[in-house]
């Protein structure tokens, strides 16, 4: 017993006593620390998973989401409610698209009653029909909705006229 704890002690003192202990494993997690790819972390010692929490964090129109909207509702209501958690408002349809109204006030196809899932960005223009394309303001969190210029209706000549029309 003498002998052990002597060589152990004659094995430590070159290391230094106070010196920080190696541990078996620490080179190789070094090692395999540094050969992790980009976009991905260690989750074990032999785990790797894929860190998707920035880019959700970031892309809030980009999160997946279901929905079941209830029988009697507008495309408006629909629209307020898919946006309710996603961090993002409508935006004030006095300052949006004149026509934009009509669709918000539109009732809500069967079709669209249960959507998901998919992407809040899908959801909402699906909500909204072909006729329209989605307007974000990350700045601001809000989103509106633009007619897109094939719908826009006839031009009526007036002395002013703040709505954009086909010619």
């Amino acid at each position: 017993m003498k002998y052990v704890l002597s060589l152990i002690l004659f094995v430590m003192s070159p290391l230094g006593v106070g010196a920080e202990p190696i541990f078996a494993n620490q080179a190789t997690d070094t090692a395999a620390r540094s050969d992790v790819r980009s976009g991905y972390f260690r989750s074990s010692r032999y785990g790797l998973q894929r860190d998707d929490t920035q880019s959700k964090k970031h892309d809030l129109l980009g999160v997946i989401y279901s929905y079941k909207f209830p029988n009697a509702i507008t495309v408006g209501q629909a629209l307020i409610k898919a946006l309710g958690d996603s961090g993002y408002g409508l935006a004030d349809p006095a300052a949006s698209d004149p026509n934009l109204g009509a669709l918000l006030s539109a009732p809500l196809p069967n079709v669209h009653r249960e959507l998901g899932p998919a992407r809040l960005d899908r959801i909402l223009e699906t909500l909204a029909g072909p006729a329209w394309v989605l307007v974000s303001d990350p700045v601001n969190r809000l989103v509106s909705f633009d007619l897109k210029e094939k719908f826009w209706p006839p031009c009526q000549y007036t002395a002013v006229s703040k709505r954009p029309c086909r010619p």
